[in-house]
C-alpha cells in the first residue's frame, strides 16, 4: 500500500511539474480612438493600468492568468462638462455624473482577473472539466452617453472590418439532424457512451461580479443610476447540453429627480439575495438524463420592495429604445428555431416564483400617500402532462396566495394602513393540446381557461378609494411627462388656429357690413373694428 501511494504521489508530482512558464506585465497602456472624415475628431481615450499575465504549461494542463488593475475611459465627444467626462472608471473617488463614487472598496483588488485551466482527460488530476475559466469583476462605473457609445461601436466595427479577409469568413454551420430521429435509432452501447460523456464538462465558466454601476445620461442630465452588486453565476457546456445559473445579490435604482420623495426605487429585504435563476437544456440522445422536456427555466425572486413610478420607468424604456421590437424579433427567431426541427417541437418548461414582493404606488411623486400591495406568494409554472386518454397536454398555472392591498398617508413608513384587499387567493389555469396534430383532431378545446378565486374581500373607505384612484391615475392611466408636454403644445397650437379663424371671420363680417351701406354702415364698420381690436388686446393680455 505504501508503494502504491508513493507511485500515486510521484504521478501527481509529475503532472504538476512545469515544462514552460511565461510572465508579462505592462504598467500602463493608452489607446486613442479617433474618427477621421472631413474633420478629425477624437472619440474616446482609453487608459489601462496594471495589465499583467502568466502562462504555465505542465505535462497534462495549461494555466493562463490575466489581470487588469484599473481602467479609465475618457469621453472626447460629449459637451456637457466635467461631470460627464468619464465614460467609464474603476478608480475610487472619481466623479461620475456629478456624484463622487467613494463607496468603501479594496484598493489593491484588480478590476478584472481571468484564470484559465485546460486539463487533459488522461491527467490523474482530471476533475471532469476540460476547460475551466474563472472571471472576477471588481468595480466599474459607466456613464451611459448613448451618442459616444454608438460612435465607439462604429469605430470598433470599422477596425475589425478592415482587418478581416475573405479567408477569415466562418464556414456555414453543418446541418444538425433531428435528435428524435437519431434517438429512436440509438443502440444501448451508444446510449451508455452518451450518458458517460455528458458527465464531463467541455467548458465551465464561473463569474463573480462585485460592483457595476450605470448612470443614464440624457442631454447632459443624469436622470437615473442603476447598481448591480455581489452577483455570481456559472455556465456549464457539455457534449449535448448546457446550463447557466446565477444569483443577483443586490440591485438598486435611483431616481435623481430632486422633486421626488422616492429616490430609491428598489429595496432588498435585509441581507438576502435579490433573485436566483437556472436555465438548462436537455437532449434525448442522453436518455439517462432526459426529463421529457428540452429546455427548463427556473427563476426565484425573493422579498423585494419596488416603488412603481411610471415617469422614470418610461424614461428608462425610451432611453434604451423600444424593447417591444426586440422582443418580437426574439420571439420570431425562437419560433423559427422551433419549426426548423423535423420531429417533435422543442418543449420549454419554466417556473417563476416570487416571494412576497411589495409594490408601492404613490399618488404623486411629491406626495407621501398612496397604496401598498403585498402580492404574497406568486408562482407561474408551465409543464406538459399525459391525461387519462394518454394524450399529451400543455399546462400553464398562475397561482397567487395571501395577496393584500392597503392605502396609507405615508407609504414609505407604512403608517395608518387602511385595508383595501385582504388575504386573497387566486388561481388561473389554461390548457391545450401540446401538438398541432392533436389539436387538428378537435378532441379538446383550442384553449381551456379555468379561473378559481375562492373568496375575496374588498374594503373601500372614502379616503382609501381616493388614494387608490389617484395612484392608478398617476402610475397607470396617466401619460408620461413628455407625452403631456407634447399634448399641451398641440393644444396651444389648436387654440391659436381657432383664434386666427375667429379673427378672420370677424374681419370678413366687418368688411361685408362696410360694403353694404352709407355713412351709418361706415360708422358701424368703425365700431366693429374697435370692438375687434379690443377683443384682440384682451386676448393678448390674457
Amino acid at each position: 500500500a505504501r508503494q502504491e501511494l508513493s507511485a500515486a504521489d510521484r504521478e501527481a508530482s509529475s503532472a504538476l511539474a512545469q515544462a514552460l512558464s511565461i510572465t508579462f506585465s505592462f504598467p500602463e497602456v493608452s489607446l486613442l480612438f479617433r474618427e477621421e472624415g472631413k474633420e478629425t475628431q477624437d472619440v474616446v481615450f482609453l487608459n489601462l493600468r496594471g495589465l499583467s499575465g502568466t502562462y504555465i504549461k505542465t505535462k497534462f494542463a495549461n494555466d493562463v492568468t490575466l489581470s487588469l488593475h484599473s481602467m479609465v475611459i475618457e469621453d472626447r465627444l460629449q459637451q456637457w462638462g466635467d461631470d460627464f467626462r468619464l465614460l467609464a472608471t474603476s478608480e475610487v473617488g472619481q466623479q461620475v455624473g456629478g456624484e463622487t463614487d467613494d463607496a468603501p472598496i479594496d484598493l489593491d483588488a484588480d478590476l478584472i482577473r481571468i484564470s484559465y485551466k485546460g486539463t487533459d482527460e488522461s491527467s490523474p488530476l482530471f476533475d471532469k472539466v476540460k476547460h475551466h475559466i474563472v472571471l472576477h469583476f471588481h468595480k466599474l462605473h459607466v456613464m451611459f452617453n448613448r451618442e459616444s457609445i454608438v460612435t465607439v461601436k462604429q469605430c470598433v466595427d470599422a477596425i475589425l472590418l478592415s482587418l478581416r479577409t475573405e479567408e477569415d469568413a466562418p464556414p456555414p454551420p453543418p446541418s444538425d439532424p433531428d435528435e428524435w430521429i437519431a434517438a429512436a435509432n440509438l443502440s444501448p452501447d451508444e446510449a451508455k457512451a452518451n450518458n458517460a460523456l455528458e458527465l464531463i464538462s467541455s467548458i465551465r465558466l464561473d463569474m463573480h461580479m462585485r460592483d457595476l454601476a450605470w448612470t443614464l445620461n440624457r442631454d447632459g442630465h443624469a436622470f437615473a443610476i442603476m447598481h448591480y452588486r455581489n452577483s455570481r453565476g456559472c455556465l456549464d457546456i457539455r457534449a449535448r447540453s448546457w446550463s447557466i445559473e446565477g444569483i443577483f445579490g443586490d440591485l438598486s435604482l435611483v431616481d435623481t429627480d430632486p422633486d421626488t420623495l422616492y429616490p430609491d426605487m428598489i429595496d432588498i429585504d435585509g441581507d438576502s439575495d435579490m433573485a436566483s435563476f437556472r436555465y438548462e437544456t436537455f437532449s434525448p440522445l442522453v436518455p439517462a438524463l432526459y426529463p421529457d422536456h428540452d429546455r427548463k427555466l427556473v427563476v426565484t425572486i425573493f422579498k423585494v420592495k419596488w416603488i412603481w413610478m411610471q415617469q422614470i420607468l418610461s424614461d428608462i424604456k425610451s432611453f434604451f429604445g423600444d424593447m417591444g421590437g426586440m422582443s418580437s424579433v426574439l420571439a420570431q427567431e425562437s419560433e423559427e428555431a422551433s419549426t426548423e426541427e423535423q420531429g417533435r417541437p422543442k418543449r420549454f418548461v419554466y417556473e417563476y416564483h416570487l416571494k412576497n414582493p411589495i409594490m408601492i404606488l404613490p399618488s404623486r411623486k411629491n406626495s407621501p400617500s398612496g397604496v401598498v400591495s403585498d402580492l404574497g406568494e406568486v408562482s407561474i409554472t408551465k409543464y406538459y402532462f399525459e391525461n387519462e386518454q394518454h394524450d399529451e397536454m400543455e399546462h400553464l398555472r398562475i397561482s397567487i396566495k395571501h395577496m393584500n392591498m392597503k392605502s396609507s398617508p405615508n407609504v414609505l413608513f407604512a403608517t395608518d394602513l387602511s385595508p383595501i384587499l385582504t388575504n386573497t387567493d387566486a388561481e388561473l389555469v389554461w390548457e391545450r393540446a401540446s401538438s398541432d396534430e392533436l389539436a387538428s383532431l378537435h378532441r379538446y378545446p383550442g384553449l381551456l381557461w379555468t379561473v378559481d378565486v375562492p373568496s375575496f374581500q374588498v374594503i373601500f373607505s372614502e379616503v382609501g378609494f381616493r388614494r387608490l384612484c389617484e395612484s392608478i391615475e398617476f402610475n397607470v392611466c396617466s401619460s408620461t411627462e413628455s407625452d403631456r408636454e407634447k399634448a399641451i403644445a398641440e393644444a396651444k397650437e389648436r387654440k391659436k388656429e381657432k383664434e386666427k379663424e375667429k379673427e378672420a371671420a370677424a374681419q370678413s363680417s366687418s368688411a361685408a357690413a362696410g360694403w353694404g351701406g352709407d355713412g351709418e354702415g361706415g360708422e358701424g364698420h368703425s365700431i366693429d373694428r374697435e370692438e375687434s381690436d379690443g377683443e384682440e388686446a384682451g386676448r393678448g393680455e390674457k
